[in-house]
């Protein structure tokens, strides 16, 4: 009889041994598995890295430009503000020439009307 137990603990420690060797087995299939997802979300977040470093380079790009833009219409308001000047210049002076210009047309009426 007393071989016929140690059979049976031999037995019943083998079925322990194999239960253990498979959640083991499964262990490390889930090990896997979470590795290679790791992995997938590790590549992923290299691209989004990389995407966003390219986001980035074209927003100081399109600063610079903005910039550059900024500068031109600055440029361009000065011109304007000349040629404003200018103009205004221009039309006194105009004004100046038609007052003189009337003021010779009187002039012209009132000389007498030679005849040859």
């Amino acid at each position: 009889m007393g071989s016929v137990k140690a059979g049976q603990a031999l037995e019943e420690i083998l079925a322990v041994v194999q239960d253990t060797v498979r959640q083991v087995a499964e262990t490390a299939r889930s090990s896997l598995q979470m590795a290679g997802g790791a992995r997938t979300v590790t590549d992923a977040m290299h691209s989004t890295s990389a995407v966003v470093e390219e986001s980035s380079a074209d927003t100081e790009e399109m600063a610079a430009q903005a910039s550059a833009v900024s500068v031109a219409i600055s440029a361009n308001a000065a011109v304007s503000e000349q040629q404003c000047a200018v103009i205004e210049e221009v039309s006194g002076s105009t004004e100046q020439m038609s007052a003189q210009v009337e003021e010779m047309s009187a002039r012209a009426q009132e000389l007498p009307v030679t005849t040859r």
